[in-house]
């Protein structure tokens, strides 16, 4: 009895020792995605460990060295060597919890990553549908994907187009981090140097002179306006 009881738990233990879970993709266009994401990154992925999160579900949690980014604000970037993106799954006390389809990682793998921002910060965007990896064919860059490969609008799709599309999305492509800050240098500004739009800058910076010019005038004449007051007053109580 009790060797059977015994070969009852290993069983049991055996089928919580690896808890797969299946996850079911809808093959979305990248750009919809896009359009669903808080924001883009651009990377390299350096190491992971394994966490529980608010709710006690166990999670990875991914290190990227950011290298371009697009839709994220500067406080979103504490470390831009140690950007931290959690998905779900992971081992805990010797538990593995493994989804289908979950994105591999290899190291200093140059990744896009398409994410949201929820309590317990940045997670992948649609789970391993929001990780494309760069590739280059011909002199032109495109972004692939481990998901969907053979869907032409979710992998395969050149990194022009796909900057495009994050533009689109938040007013910007993803740009080089450079300091503490990341820098775009807009082509359709350069291209507008003739049009009223670019104009209004230089137009704005201009009407500041005059209202300075203005201030510094109308302190100078409260100046002497006070001399000629107190002038005049002496000169009154001399002749009374």
């Amino acid at each position: 009895m009790k060797l059977y009881l015994l070969k009852l738990y290993f069983l049991i233990f055996l089928g919580f020792s690896s808890l797969a879970f299946s996850a079911v993709y809808i093959p979305t266009p990248l750009e919809d995605q896009i359009k669903e994401s808080y924001g883009v990154i651009r990377g390299k992925y350096q190491s992971k460990v394994y966490k529980k999160n608010s709710r006690g579900e166990v999670i990875t949690e991914i290190s990227i060295a950011l290298d371009k980014s697009s839709g994220l604000k500067p406080g979103d970037i504490i470390n831009k060597n140690n950007f931290k993106v959690t998905i779900p799954g992971g081992v805990w006390q010797g538990i593995v919890h493994k989804y289908s389809g979950s994105p591999e990682f290899s190291p200093n793998e140059d990744v896009v990553l398409l994410i949201n921002r929820g309590s317990n910060g940045f997670h992948l965007l649609n789970f391993g549908l929001g990780k494309y990896t760069i590739s280059k064919e011909a002199g032109t860059t495109y972004l692939n994907s481990a998901i969907f490969p053979k869907n032409s609008q979710i992998s395969g799709i050149r990194y022009q187009d796909f900057q495009s599309m994050v533009e689109d999305k938040f007013g910007e492509p993803l740009s080089d981090f450079k300091g503490e800050k990341f820098v775009y240098n807009s082509k359709k500004l350069n291209l507008n140097n003739g049009n009223s739009k670019s104009s209004r800058a230089p137009a704005s910076i201009n009407q500041e002179r005059p209202e300075n010019e203005s201030n510094t005038a109308m302190f100078w004449l409260m100046i002497v306006l006070s001399v000629l007051g107190t002038s005049s007053y002496k000169l009154f109580n001399r002749k009374g």
